[in-house]
């Protein structure tokens, strides 16, 4: 695969480097550290996987992401962030990236993520889950840092618990049946492994 790794901090650019360096399967790996590098890169070159901390790069936001996920289709984005909180991560994910881990995760982590978010697969740490979950756009939670492989529709359905919608209000936004949204929550509690989350216990409590 060939990654572009956009990271404005040198020593977490450094550490990112060695983990795609040492992958077998990354045959090219190119870096830039600014907004405007980072679009130069993509327009030269054909990329796979673009891994990139947007907090890190002046004046780029989630818009940035759509807009390139609508120039590069194929390209899958991987966020590996060193700040982030329920505004940004939500943001984010609506925006179509594919996979989110935070620079407080470990290096295996960092490289299952690779792997997953080049196939295409949602990949998040829990933390970021925790702080979607939350719901409180002040939160910045970094807690369980273990990794969870979610669906498309679950992460849609994630963030849209994260809002506080109801099972109804779900279902009626996503064109779903109320069983198939329940039944996605209830996926999402047990690959989250959690038993008491306040608004998936809301949304079971609401099955007709």
């Amino acid at each position: 695969m060939n990654v572009l790794l956009a990271d404005g901090h040198f020593l977490s650019r450094q550490g990112i480097l060695k983990i795609l360096a040492d992958r077998a399967d990354v045959k090219q790996i190119l870096e830039c550290a600014t907004k405007q590098a980072l679009k130069n890169k993509l327009s030269k070159n054909a990329i796979d996987l673009l891994v990139i901390d947007p907090n890190s790069l002046a004046n780029f936001s989630f818009r940035d992401i759509e807009k390139l996920k609508n120039d590069f289709s194929s390209i899958k984005v991987l966020v590996v962030a060193g700040k982030y909180d329920y505004v940004l991560a939500t943001e984010l994910i609506n925006a179509g990236i594919t996979a989110f881990v935070t620079k407080q995760c470990s290096e295996d982590e960092v490289s299952k993520s690779i792997s997953y978010a080049f196939n295409g697969e949602r990949f998040y740490c829990n933390s970021v889950l925790e702080v979607i979950l939350d719901g409180n756009k002040n939160s910045r939670l970094l807690g369980n840092c273990n990794p969870s492989i979610l669906t498309q529709r679950e992460s849609e359905i994630l963030v849209l618990v994260g809002e506080g919608l109801t099972t109804h209000q779900i279902a009626n936004k996503l064109s779903l049946s109320i069983h198939t949204v329940n039944t996605h929550r209830k996926n999402i509690s047990k690959k989250l492994n959690i038993k008491h989350p306040v608004h998936l216990i809301k949304a079971a409590m609401e099955i007709e």
